[in-house]
This record gives structure tokens, sequence and C-alpha cells, in this order.
């Protein structure tokens, strides 16, 4: 958690899978209740392979009618592989209106966008 931009950033590396997304997104609801932050920094540029099995899962989890927590915006980095690639625009495509997420390539454009929100 990044106190001084009032952000959570993470640095998602390597293969992922549904188990391990919803470990890591059970650990980001903690950080949630804890520091009530409405943006993420998501960090894809070490992630590899496709994701968009839990973008149903991630769906139901990030809308805002339905969730606890209330992230608004999204800076997300993409990962360099075509597969994470796709995984992110499937999900952003299901939560237009409810999400703001925004892609990028250089994760200085990124914290640069979120820091104008």
């Amino acid at each position: 958690y990044d106190q001084v931009n009032n952000w959570l950033y993470l640095n998602w590396i390597g293969y992922q899978n549904l188990d391990n997304i919803k470990q890591g997104l059970g650990e980001v609801w903690d950080l949630f209740r804890r520091f009530r932050f409405s943006k993420v920094l998501n960090d894809n540029r070490e992630l590899v392979g496709p994701w968009n099995k839990a973008n149903d899962w991630l769906q139901a989890e990030l809308d805002p009618v339905s969730s606890p927590i209330r992230i608004k915006y999204v800076a997300h980095v993409i990962s360099p592989g075509i597969f994470g690639q796709l995984s992110i625009q499937d999900l952003q495509s299901r939560l237009i209106n409810k999400v703001e997420i925004k892609l990028f390539e250089d994760i200085n454009r990124a914290k640069d966008w979120l820091k104008n929100k």
C-alpha cells in the first residue's frame, strides 16, 4: 500500500490461475478494510500467460454494486504476452461504467494517470 498516493500497488509475477488470483484478492480486501483506497496500480509486466478464467469471478468481486470494496480506478500495466493482454481487455469490457480501467505499456504513465484521479 502506497500511503503517499493512497493506492495499492500489485505486482503479478509468473503464471496466475483462479486460485492464485483469489488468494491475492483476499489480501487486497484485507488491505482495503484497513486503508480504504479507491485506486490500484496493477502491474502485469512480469505476468506469464492468460488469466481470463478468473474474469467471471473478478467481475463479480469488483462490481461496486455487489462488492464491499469500492475500487474506482485501476491503472493496469499490460503484460508483454498477448494472452495477458487479451485477459485484461476482456475484464475491462465487463466492468465498463463500473470501474475505470486504463491500460498502459509504461508504468510511469500509469502512475501519472492514477495521480490525477
